[in-house]
């Protein structure tokens, strides 16, 4: 049998000497030896029948998210609170955090982000144009057909003819080129 499989685990929980154990520290911290639940904390998804599974990042978020700023002698509490508290808040480590995780952590954080209405109303600020034009570049929607169909698809049909006149419209500059005189092909540098 695998340590690790529902079954083992069942019976670890289940063993007569542990029973014993939690039977006798609930006697002596909270006063009964009554019923208790059965609790596994994992990062592996698991159904074990009688046993409730919590997922160890789903806990370290919750305490991570409302941890606040008093001073805390645990130290892993203390650990928790300034990694939120510091780390976290601190837009360049946590940017450097998030770019060597994997690739698909970041696709999946990134699209957290673009999808949350906060950040989406961050993006729409001029300051963030350069950088969505980089990204359009760089992007499938670079293509001009693709681009032109995703971008006809976001306005309305009242708006579609108004975009289009605006884009026919468009005054496009001209490429500056320059010149030389036909002297200086003859000049001695």
């Amino acid at each position: 049998m695998q340590p690790n499989s529902p079954r083992a685990i069942k019976e670890q929980f289940n063993k007569p000497g542990i029973e014993k154990a939690i039977k006798s520290y609930l006697k002596q911290h909270l006063g009964y030896t009554g019923e208790y639940e059965k609790v596994l904390v994992t990062t592996v998804e698991q159904n074990i029948q009688g046993i409730t599974i919590l997922q160890f990042q789903d806990i370290l978020y919750q305490v991570t998210k409302n941890i606040d700023m008093q001073n805390y002698q645990d130290p892993v509490l203390r650990t928790l609170q300034l990694i939120r508290h510091v780390l976290f808040e601190d837009p360049d480590n946590l940017a450097l955090l998030i770019k060597n995780t994997k690739h698909p952590t970041k696709r999946k954080l990134l699209k957290n982000l673009l999808q949350d209405s906060q950040t989406q109303k961050i993006v729409e600020k001029k300051a963030f144009e350069n950088l969505l034009i980089q990204i359009l570049q760089n992007s499938q929607l670079s293509q001009p057909e693709t681009l032109a169909k995703k971008l006809y698809k976001t306005y309305k049909k009242p708006s579609r003819k108004k975009f289009l006149k605006a884009f026919i419209e468009l005054e496009i500059p001209k490429e500056k080129q320059e010149y030389r005189s036909l002297q200086s092909f003859f000049d001695d540098d």
